[in-house]
């Protein structure tokens, strides 16, 4: 219940913390950007120098006076919080500088304690450095050389660090980037030289990807930048939350946190009685000795504008939501009840390589997942009923304690005979429409002379090329004996069977790019290996298809490419490139399975920004018992 209450305590926080319009702005110095700013930038420009010298020299949070080096610009994706970061560099030189941070002494207790003043008086220091994802440095490149003045040190190649200038070039920056690939050649020549920045920028802070090798460049303050500023204020944690709590605490009409209520939404449409939420940062080694995860009132370091404001400063074409609802395959119906969550996402996604690898087993088909699933049950079985026939002999202190001990048992014996036993009904119900060497749904249907059975084309033809019978009844058959099923209506296209059939998710994100030839799609999933077969898909259509990956260069070519048409769709991994981009030339954003409250924003953001010129579809394809978080303004299909 703790985790519960302090969970909502933080987020609660921030809404109340976050800045409206009648809250003071501050403007860049003149000529130092080439563009104008917004009116939340602005106010946001001045609560960023605000927070540092209140934080700086103490912030009353209450009763309390908080200190810290490092502050959160968590404002919502798609809002320009790099024109912010920019706007804050140009001001360095004319704002007042931060001449000591204060720190508690190591040895303090609650008891007895100091207050120790670090004061900086070097001269070896830098301006401003901006380290940031290696998907985003061309971006980050463009947004300096085109939107502002700043002189600007732009580290691409390990030879610019190597050169004879590089310290002369990094001193007369204004500002200098970095990608996390070439901090292992940079941080080596930083330390070398002693050398200090007045201010140092992370940008996608909870997914950057930084080892835990090289340390943290001295600042004398940082800013940490992420839209999912929750993952920074828990860093590597998994709160166990009462469902019950949340409904009492956020969906009472009365409550004062109904404003959280899209946080949770699709946690309560569960029925589990409790459900966990998993937050992390990708380099938590790396940042575990800046970042505070403990400390009660750490979320007051977080800067973010209230939605009114956003609303009021900038105006962006309509956004249209829509979930396709879909079918999952049979394997998976027929286990869903017998997977952890983990691995049931993955088979939503249509990930059933890595789903296998989970399970410890290999094998690439439906018919391993069965099996896999099926065995791990039968040995678990047997190792509680080896269990229970040792404890069943054991003795004990009194026959009620024996009582207990196998009552337990007997239940998770139980539990696991009705987890096999589903498994084998569903496949029995199921056999009139599965193929039966597969154990999925018949494609290019073939039924065989001897038992009438159906069978998909592949399966059965590789099954006789070893040996010339009926898999089942083991029949001698050729397979010009074999008839062909034709189904009606029957093309190469996404026909279903029935015409009242729920598509699979393939099927439908093959039709939307079909009804939408001059789209420019956007799909997104947690994992990389369903991305194969749907861009072979997508190529048969006759349309040009890419999996964002690659060097920063590669990347970068590949949005050109999208940008100027060539690209008609882009399959993008959620994890590692669902935060930053700035893909504001698509139509439609797809997701091929559910995902979080604050994936969904992330991934939401690379095209509903700042840039946007016409309206953008957003599509989730869910199968109807996923779990979903669902927007108010979302319409079923």
């Amino acid at each position: 219940m703790s985790s519960a209450k302090e969970y909502i305590r933080h987020l609660h926080r921030v809404f109340s913390n976050s800045l409206t319009e009648d809250d003071p702005l501050t403007e860049p110095p003149e000529g130092a950007l080439k563009v104008s700013m917004h009116l939340h930038q602005k106010i946001v420009l001045n609560k960023m120098e605000k927070i540092e010298y209140e934080l700086t020299n103490g912030m009353r949070v209450k009763n309390e006076i908080m200190y810290s080096n490092y502050g959160i610009l968590g404002d919502s994706v798609g809002a320009g919080k790099s024109l912010m970061i920019l706007a804050h560099i140009s001001r360095l030189n004319i704002m007042n500088t931060i001449e000591e941070t204060a720190g508690v002494l190591p040895s303090s207790s609650p008891n007895m304690f100091s207050i120790v003043s670090k004061k900086y008086t070097d001269i070896s220091e830098g301006n401003a450095l901006i380290m940031v994802p290696h998907t985003l440095f061309r971006q980050w490149s463009d947004y300096i050389t085109k939107q502002t003045n700043l002189k600007h040190f732009c580290i691409a190649r390990t030879t610019q660090i190597d050169s004879p200038d590089f310290f002369t070039n990094l001193f007369e920056a204004d500002v200098v980037l970095i990608s996390n690939t070439i901090i292992k050649n940079f941080m080596p020549k930083i330390n070398a030289g002693g050398i200090r920045w007045k201010r140092v920028f992370i940008d996608e802070a909870d997914t950057i990807h930084i080892p835990l090798s090289y340390n943290i460049p001295p600042a004398r303050f940082y800013w940490f930048v992420t839209a999912s500023w929750i993952n920074l204020i828990y860093m590597h944690n998994s709160l166990y939350i009462d469902r019950h709590y949340i409904e009492q605490k956020v969906f009472n009409e009365n409550s004062e946190y109904t404003h959280l209520q899209p946080h949770f939404k699709s946690r309560i449409n569960k029925d589990n009685y409790y459900f966990i939420e998993s937050l992390s940062a990708r380099s938590y080694s790396y940042f575990k000795e800046l970042i505070s995860s403990s400390h009660v009132n750490r979320s007051s370091v977080v800067v973010s504008c209230s939605k009114e404001l956003i609303e009021k400063s900038i105006s962006l074409p309509p956004l249209y939501k829509q979930i396709i609802w879909c079918r999952s395959s049979l394997s998976h119906q027929i286990i869903r009840n017998a997977v952890s969550g983990e691995i049931q996402q993955m088979l939503h996604a249509g990930d059933t390589a890595t789903a296998l690898e989970r399970l410890g087993v290999k094998g690439q088909d439906s018919k391993s997942l069965i099996n896999a699933v099926t065995l791990n049950l039968k040995k678990d079985l047997m190792a509680q009923e080896k269990t229970y026939a040792f404890k069943e002999s054991m003795e004990y202190s009194t026959p009620k304690a024996k009582e207990i001990a196998l009552k337990s048992l007997t239940d998770k014996i139980n539990r696991l005979k009705e987890s096999i036993k589903g498994i084998e009904d569903r496949v029995s119900n199921f056999t009139e429409e599965v193929c039966p060497i597969c154990y999925d749904e018949p494609t290019d249907h073939l039924i065989t002379p001897c038992c009438s059975r159906v069978f998909c084309a592949g399966c059965l033809l590789l099954s006789m090329a070893r040996n010339p019978e009926c898999p089942l009844c083991r029949a001698s058959i050729h397979p010009s004996k074999c008839t062909k099923l034709l189904l009606k209506g029957e093309t190469n296209t996404i026909e279903s069977e029935k015409k009242d059939d729920l598509p699979k998710k393939h099927e439908a994100l093959l039709r939307l790019l079909i009804d939408n030839p001059k789209g420019r799609f956007l799909v997104f999933s947690r994992y990389d290996n369903p991305f194969e077969i749907i861009e072979k898909s997508v190529e048969e259509l006759g349309l040009s298809v890419r999996h964002l990956k690659g060097s920063k260069d590669t990347i970068a070519a590949t949005l050109r490419s999208f940008d100027t048409g060539k690209l008609n769709c882009l399959l993008l991994n959620s994890q590692f490139a669902g935060a930053g981009l700035n893909i504001t030339s698509a139509t439609h954003v797809i997701l091929l399975h559910a995902m979080t409250h604050e994936e969904e924003k992330q991934i939401l953001g690379r095209s509903q920004r700042l840039g946007r010129k016409g309206p953008l579809t957003f599509i989730k394809l869910l199968n109807k018992d996923e779990d979903n978080y669902t927007g108010v303004d979302e319409v079923s299909a």
